[in-house]
């Protein structure tokens, strides 16, 4: 997905995508869609990766990052870059989608924590945007922040994945 024009660092906002898993997932449109709600978010330079994998996968980074042993639909990695010198490649992140886990929320209803879209793409695009939000440091643990980060979700998915 990186523009192949040399550029010097810190001038492009790469993503870079990896799919270890068997779903038929339309990976350059998620990745689009994850370079335009960055450039959304003020981001204009940097690395991003937007991985999708299988349950097994997605539940061993759970297990071994947060010390929770069961699979997920998204993970979300931030990077710390306020100790980077200037100039210096950023990278923002990674966001990690399980697809399968994806399709079995589809149409599920919402509840105080969550919510899910209607169809299986619409579903990844708002992992894809949930897990950037938290890259971009929304959190969703109180009420409030639940609401703040779901607007904006909303919003995002309606000007990039559904217009």
């Amino acid at each position: 997905m990186s523009d192949t024009t040399p550029q010097p660092f810190g001038a492009q906002l790469d993503v870079i995508l990896v799919d270890e898993q068997d779903e038929a997932v339309d990976t350059h449109a998620l990745g689009e869609l994850a370079r335009a709600v960055l450039t959304d978010e003020g981001v204009h330079d940097g690395m991003i990766t937007l991985a999708f994998v299988d349950e097994a996968a997605i539940r061993d980074l759970k297990l071994r990052h947060l010390g929770v042993d069961e699979a997920t639909d998204v993970l979300a990695f931030p990077m710390d870059v306020s100790a980077l010198p200037p100039g210096m490649p950023v990278l923002l992140g990674d966001v990690i989608i399980c697809p399968s886990i994806a399709r079995a929320n589809v149409g599920e209803p919402a509840d105080d924590e969550t919510w899910h879209a209607e169809t299986f793409e619409d579903e990844l695009a708002l992992l894809v945007v949930h897990g950037l939000l938290h890259i971009r440091g929304h959190d969703h643990v109180d009420a409030e922040q639940r609401t703040v980060m779901r607007n904006r979700e909303r919003e995002l998915l309606d000007r990039y994945h559904r217009a």
